[in-house]
């Protein structure tokens, strides 16, 4: 990232970039702030399941989902909320599934009886 258009800004007004004075003092190329910076989207992508991100190695791995949001300029927003949806819609799906087999189960056993 040291030789991004915002790493150039950070360094000559880190300030106006939300970078604390302390840390400018402590670390002069801002190496801590860019690693959490970093660590902070890839966080954000694994969740919304557009990359896989392992935070112990620092490793990133795309994925379909990823590929395709990329590929037709879809925002990281747009992509959370239906990762979000398609989480509710299974869970409503399973209960659903076990809802109907417990009602057909329960009409077997009435109907032997």
């Amino acid at each position: 990232m040291s030789y991004s258009y915002l790493y150039v800004r950070l360094t000559i007004n880190p300030l106006v970039y939300g970078v604390p004075y302390k840390s400018v003092e402590e670390d002069p190329t801002l190496t801590e702030y860019r690693t959490e910076l970093i660590s902070a989207a890839g966080r954000k992508l694994d969740k919304a399941r557009m990359v896989r991100f392992d935070e112990r190695t620092g490793y990133f791995a795309s994925t379909d989902q990823g590929r395709i949001a990329s590929h037709f300029y879809i925002k990281y927003d747009t992509v959370e909320v239906r990762s979000f949806f398609t989480d509710v819609l299974k869970h409503i799906q399973r209960k659903f599934v076990l809802k109907n087999i417990l009602f057909f189960s329960f009409c077997k056993m009435s109907n032997i009886v």
